[in-house]
């Protein structure tokens, strides 16, 4: 970014993530951890597994609800965080978004705002 070399480090090992960023690997500008961080990556490794990893989608720890015939209702849980996102499909049963309200914004690099951020995507 404007000529300077930026190194993140993203972590989330069992339940806790992290992210850090550094201009030039000497300045920090952004250490975030803690709940609300876990509980976001949570989200991003669900997300994840619906879109890389469909085969992980019958473990134990997914609950289902059907909400109509092209969307469903999940409730993710991995160690002791659990979210909930809705995903939808097509009439020919691709998935063709992930919704959830169990990600935060980040605010200033180091804390996270109260708001949901939804966390979605959709196919072009």
């Amino acid at each position: 970014m404007f000529g300077l070399p930026f190194n993140g480090l993203h972590l989330n090992v069992g339940a806790n993530a992290t992210m850090q960023i550094k201009v030039a690997n000497l300045f920090q500008v952004a250490d975030a951890k803690g709940t609300k961080m876990n509980r976001g990556e949570t989200v991003t490794m669900f997300n994840d597994m619906c879109i890389m990893a469909p085969a992980a989608l019958i473990d134990k720890n997914i609950l289902w609800e059907e909400i109509d015939s092209l969307s469903v209702k999940a409730r993710f849980t991995n160690q002791n965080e659990t979210i909930s996102a809705v995903l939808y499909f097509n009439y020919t049963g691709e998935l063709i978004d992930f919704s959830s309200e169990d990600r935060y914004e980040l605010a200033d690099g180091i804390e996270y705002n109260n708001y949901p951020w939804f966390y979605s995507f959709k196919k072009l």
